[in-house]
């Protein structure tokens, strides 16, 4: 009978090293973090201390822990590699946000046009407060996925047409991994939120002129570019940007 080499039952230790470099790379673990102690990671994960030990001396050699003599390992100040890293589910949500953006790019336009054409005084209010509060949140240094979403819900309700609304509904919530990027520095993150900022800030402003045209153009560049920065980040190279170097989990 053959062996079979392909159901190698993972190494204790290499369950530990997964759930902690999880932990690191989404932030659940900040930079410069303590880790726990030994006896504290031995108790968690209910193994011995060589395992703890092989664990840590392998997120040591990815360069994701330093050790302080006398205090203990902690998460190092700058992680290897690229900037952003996916979880392997949002790695395979890939192909469907694609999808999805291509989706947006043919009705978000055409409702921006509608929103100037047939937005009320209230619905004016509307929008530029979900624009307002974005403003906010990245100004005190937040992801403001929630407000992003009130936006483009916002300019779909003022098209007064049932079907534009359902469909940000439907799919708005499934296009975060868009946007949310935990591992962007401070720096990082207000640079992509600023740009955002002001390619709302041109659709709210031809929206409330009531300019069709410029509404529906401001939407599309908008589009264009949030779609391209996400191919750029996860679709040109895999192996490099959706995970640093010598990182895998």
């Amino acid at each position: 009978m053959e062996l079979d080499l392909t159901t190698r039952k993972p190494r204790l230790s290499e369950k530990v090293v997964k759930q902690l470099k999880a932990e690191i790379l989404s932030g659940g673990l900040h930079l410069g973090a303590q880790l726990p102690t030994e006896p504290g990671l031995m108790e968690r994960f209910g193994v011995s201390r060589t395992v703890v030990r092989e664990a840590i001396a392998a997120l040591r050699n990815d360069g994701l822990v330093s050790s302080t003599q006398g205090r203990g390992m902690f998460v190092t100040d700058v992680l290897p590699g690229a900037s952003i890293w996916r979880p392997p589910e949002e790695v395979d949500s890939i192909p469907r946000s694609i999808d999805l953006y291509e989706f947006r790019q043919a009705w978000e336009p055409e409702a921006a046009a509608l929103a100037a054409v047939r937005r009320s005084a209230t619905q004016d209010y509307a929008i530029r407060s979900a624009h307002e509060r974005v403003c906010r949140a990245v100004q005190a240094n937040q992801f403001p996925l929630n407000g992003n979403y009130d936006f483009h819900l916002a300019v779909a309700r003022a098209t007064g047409n049932m079907v534009f609304e359902e469909a940000i509904v439907r799919f708005g919530p499934h296009l975060k991994t868009g946007t949310d990027y935990p591992n962007l520095s401070q720096d990082q993150a207000a640079n992509y939120f600023r740009t955002v900022i002001l390619e709302h800030a041109r659709i709210v402003d031809a929206i409330s002129a009531r300019d069709a045209i410029a509404a529906r153009e401001a939407m599309m560049a908008h589009l264009v570019r949030s779609f391209a920065s996400y191919r750029e980040e996860v679709a040109l190279a895999p192996a490099t940007t959706i995970s640093p170097p010598g990182i895998s989990l």
